[in-house]
């Protein structure tokens, strides 16, 4: 029923969309209505996205906020070929295939904020609000953005303080509905900013959202199972310093404790319903962190030089228990604290236009990272308490050419080395030993690109790039030095596609296709508990095709769609006695698309989104044992808006689809953490 509903949605807008664009086609005496045009940093310069000779896909800020873009889960609606996940574990987010580490500390997706790398990835970003834009780059982006870019990098930039005076401030109210029947959630969030001086401006942005858990717990009556609370701060200052030189601090501070209680077993004995669980230990998680980028540029002559100081903090206590059920078996605890400092060089000049053929950025890159993590579990208790120290240095550099007026060729190169020592202490009953082990590696990045501009409308690109991941630490899983640590793994992608302006401006049409191939494949088995075991022993391909389409057919519609096909899967992997070469990676899906439509004039009246995002089937493990079914959500929000006071309906997941947002295969059966269900609420806001 739920299929065929959103099937029919999805089939008046697609049927409805292709119309527009032909009447567009016809209505040359109407006023043009032109797409907004999309800049981004994606190659640590500013330059507008159709000339970018890579995928990038880019969120804006300013204009889509609200509850229907606030969760990191959103970007998967941007993004094709792309899943979100987000569970009491972890969050993640699978490019083109490339799965993260469930409890490593390394993933194949960078995270930026502000400039500033996350060491841990998206387990570390702060919520999406106060936002300017998140850009999502696909493919490896080693050579300007270091490790863990494997797969891609996402880039979130906060909100500059305004020189205007300038407030908001906005209520949402929610109820979704759980095992127990309809329960509470809300969001408040306010933000001020305004001038200091001639030469300085501040902002400063709070959001607290929380909600009433929707597990029932069996074993002991509970029914809050899962609820939450999470305080997020982002400030922002700004110095113009002298007429070349600039200034800029921003820092973002978050503090989220969740409730744990969510796993539920599908099959087997101890089966049981939607949203409920049988726990008989208490289990939660609290995490704390914060992320401090200070940003100096100056202009000279003929070129700018950029200095990025970064630090940041991440702390995660959690306890869960160990067999989600009501036998009495110990639990499992995690205490880990990580910390970074980074700082980054760069020197850019050249010009995108006509002026210059010549556009470059040199710099140099250095970090270091404290790690320490205290892991305990199984029965007997064994206790594990490791320490890694992680220290790295890179040289970098880029370089565009115009070879002729329709033809650039980009090179850059980035040449990296890092060194990690890391240490363990094992406890077990009356055993205690220790043992260390270093990495080093060192690797060199090269991107090769070309593309073919004939006209304003029309981009054509190639590229060719080298991924690598580092190698880790088995924190959860080791029990001597042989078994403590795991090797980097390698990749080479490419990709070519084409940007267009169609309609005078008024649509955009993006097309690519890909190909990824990876030696020394991270691949990995998760247990209760949050264990890990990590395999080098694979080889692993994927490729497919990537689609998105935006229509402005009116100053305050614009339509939307994307589609995006794949095969990610193992080429050579065993795994004991089993040979799994030819699986599916995991989180995967052969499929994705997204359709939806947005009204908003900008001024006083009617606003309203609604939009379908579909995913095919996929597989949670390396075995293809446990697996989701294809799902379609729809989301919407219709409001209205008299000057500076804004009211909004809005809902997610209307029909209710159900979805996992983890499972995986023990001996008791099949355990599952069940996805968001139907939420619906209402939004206030007001702006001065």
């Amino acid at each position: 029923m739920i299929a065929r509903r959103a099937g029919v949605f999805g089939a008046c807008l697609l049927g409805g969309l292709w119309p527009a664009v032909a009447t567009l086609a016809a209505a040359e005496d109407e006023p043009v209505v032109m797409l907004e045009p999309l800049q981004v940093e994606a190659r640590q310069w500013r330059e507008s996205a159709r000339i970018v000779p890579q995928t990038v896909e880019v969120l804006d800020g300013r204009e889509r906020q609200g509850p229907l873009w606030r969760d990191f889960a959103d970007l998967a609606t941007l993004s094709p070929n792309t899943q979100v996940q987000q569970s009491s574990v972890e969050t993640r987010l699978v490019i083109r295939g490339a799965t993260a580490i469930n409890t490593g500390l390394q993933d194949p997706v960078g995270y930026f904020v502000n400039g500033v790398a996350l060491p841990l990835g998206a387990m570390q970003a702060p919520a999406l609000f106060a936002l300017d834009r998140i850009e999502v780059l696909k493919g490896p982006q080693g050579t300007l953005y270091g490790r863990n870019t494997e797969a891609g990098a996402v880039r979130i930039e906060t909100r500059d303080p305004e020189w205007a005076p300038s407030a908001e401030a906005s209520l949402s109210l929610g109820m979704r509905e759980g095992a127990e029947g309809w329960r509470t959630l809300g969001e408040t969030i306010g933000q001020v900013s305004g001038a200091l001086s001639s030469r300085a401006a501040v902002g400063l942005a709070a959001r607290h959202a929380g909600g009433e858990g929707i597990h029932y717990n069996q074993f002991d009556g509970d029914d809050d199972g899962g609820a939450r609370q999470r305080w997020t701060f982002s400030g922002g200052l700004l110095l113009e310093l002298a007429a070349t030189t600039s200034l800029s601090l921003k820092s973002v501070i978050e503090r989220d404790d969740q409730g744990k209680r969510r796993l539920r077993y599908l099959t087997g004995p101890a089966a049981t319903g939607r949203f409920v669980t049988d726990y008989d230990l208490p289990a939660w998680q609290d995490t704390s962190s914060a992320v401090h980028a200070l940003r100096i540029d100056h202009d000279l002559a003929t070129s700018t030089l950029s200095a990025i100081t970064g630090w940041t903090d991440y702390g995660r206590d959690f306890q869960m228990d160990r067999d989600v059920s009501s036998l009495e078996t110990p639990g499992t605890r995690l205490r880990q604290r990580d910390q970074a400092l980074s700082q980054e060089l760069r020197l850019s000049g050249g010009a995108a236009d006509a002026s210059d053929p010549w556009r470059w950025l040199v710099g140099l890159h250095a970090y270091r990272q404290w790690s320490d993590l205290t892991f305990g579990a199984g029965k007997p208790w064994v206790l594990r308490h490791t320490r890694i120290d992680q220290l790295g240095v890179a040289g970098f550099g880029q370089l565009d050419y115009r070879l002729a007026p329709a033809w650039r060729l980009g090179f850059g190169a980035r040449l990296e080395h890092s060194v990690q020592d890391g240490r363990q202490v094992y406890r077990e009953a009356a055993t205690t030993r220790a043992y260390d082990a270093r990495l080093d590696h060192g690797v060199l990045l090269p991107r090769l690109s070309l593309s073919y501009t004939p006209s304003q409308s029309l981009t054509l690109f190639g590229s060719l790039a080298r991924g690598y991941l580092p190698g880790g630490y088995n924190y959860s899983m080791a029990s001597d030095r042989d078994s403590l640590t795991y090797a980097p793994e390698y990749s080479w992608a490419a990709e070519i596609g084409a940007k267009s302006s169609l309609l005078d401006g008024r649509a955009a049409l993006d097309l690519a296709l890909f190909y990824t191939r990876t030696t020394d494949k991270q691949l990995l088995e998760l247990l209760p508990g949050g264990a890990t075991r990590i395999d080098n022993a694979a080889e692993a391909r994927s490729y497919g095709l990537e689609l998105g389409l935006r229509v402005r057919p009116a100053p305050a519609w614009t339509l939307f769609a994307n589609l995006g096909l794949q095969r990610a899967e193992t080429t050579r992997y065993r795994l004991g006695e089993s040979d799994l070469s030819g699986n599916r990676l995991p989180l995967a899906a052969a499929y994705t698309y997204t359709l939806g439509a947005r009204h908003d004039s900008g001024g006083d009246g009617v606003f309203a989104e609604l939009r379908t995002r579909g995913s095919g089937p996929y597989y949670f493990d390396v075995r293809n044992q446990v697996r989701q079914d294809a799902a379609l959500r729809v989301d919407a929000e219709i409001g209205y808006r008299w000057k500076d006071l804004s009211i909004a309906l809005w809902g997610r997941n209307l029909f209710d689809e159900a979805v996992y947002e983890r499972a995986l295969a023990v001996p008791r059966g099949v355990l599952v953490e069940d996805g968001e269900p139907r939420t619906i609420g209402l939004r206030v806001g007001m702006a001065w």
